[in-house]
């Protein structure tokens, strides 16, 4: 039983020895006919917000450019790194969780992107670990940096966790490829193939979080058929019906609120996503 609880339900049915019409709930002093009871210097508050928080550590420089990704130039294209893509992902969930049936369409394209990426390192790893182990009595261990980098983590949807994820299994996939070239058993395209085939679809599923824009719009227009409705047609193409009735949802979605404000995110998300990859 909840300590805490036992304790406020004791105290609500406390009477005050100095009144008798009076009672304290929760801390508070109150009398029959008060609107709004004075709080005590003892008040019982409830606890905050929970958020959860991790950290990761990277031993490979293919990994570690993945966390923070890279700004495209005039020389180099862009790479949506981990950082960037959870901040992306924040904005979709939210629209999703507005209701907007573009929102929840990207949610379940990016989900199966992050499954089939999940999918291809499981198996390249395989390959790898049954080459490791093919060395009769020669037993490999898998190399590790001499210095690691340990980064936080913390992140408001699932999806980000749920990339970190990712990008640790490929960091753990690139190390044993380069334990396997340094002993002979993998070389030139072979090993470039491997770090490339699973980099590639990591990569990929992380740049689908970007450029996605709000229709604007929620079910409830395309049920109506409204001029809204019509117009995000024109502009994204039609939803499938199985997703515009909320058959067809991501595993990992949000409950569908279409009271949350769906507003594009402001500078202030842009600087936390700086402050975080300094």
């Amino acid at each position: 039983e909840d300590v805490m609880g036992s304790e406020v339900a004791q105290k609500s049915k406390q009477k005050d020895s100095s009144d008798p019409n009076a009672w304290f709930f929760g801390g508070v002093e109150k009398k029959p006919g008060d609107a709004n009871p004075k709080k005590q210097p003892g008040e019982i508050r409830s606890p905050g917000g929970i958020k959860t928080q991790a950290e990761i550590v990277i031993h490979s420089r293919l990994a570690h450019s993945c966390f923070y990704g890279r700004k495209r130039t005039s020389e180099k294209y862009g790479i949506t790194g981990l950082l960037q893509f959870s901040h992306n992902m924040r904005y979709i969930w939210d629209m999703a969780a507005a209701d907007d049936p573009y929102a929840d369409a990207k949610l379940l394209e990016i989900e199966k992107a992050l499954d089939d990426a999940f999918e291809i390192i499981a198996r390249d790893t395989k390959y790898v670990d049954t080459l490791l182990g093919g060395m009769g009595s020669i037993s490999i261990t898998s190399d590790e940096s001499d210095s690691p980098i340990k980064l936080p983590l913390s992140f408001r949807t699932p999806y980000g966790f749920m990339a970190a994820r990712l990008l640790a299994d490929f960091d753990s996939l690139i190390m044993k490829i380069i334990s396997a070239s340094h002993v002979g058993l993998l070389w030139g395209d072979d090993r470039h193939k491997l770090e490339n085939n699973s980099g590639k679809k990591l990569r990929n599923a992380f740049a689908m979080s970007a450029f996605f824009k709000a229709s604007g719009t929620t079910r409830d227009d395309f049920a109506a058929n409204n001029a809204r409705a019509r117009e995000a047609i024109e502009r994204f193409g039609k939803v499938d019906e199985d997703i515009l009735s909320g058959k067809h949802r991501a595993k990992v979605s949000p409950k569908v609120s279409n009271q949350i404000v769906r507003d594009q995110f402001d500078q202030k998300h842009s600087d936390e996503i700086k402050e975080g990859a300094e």
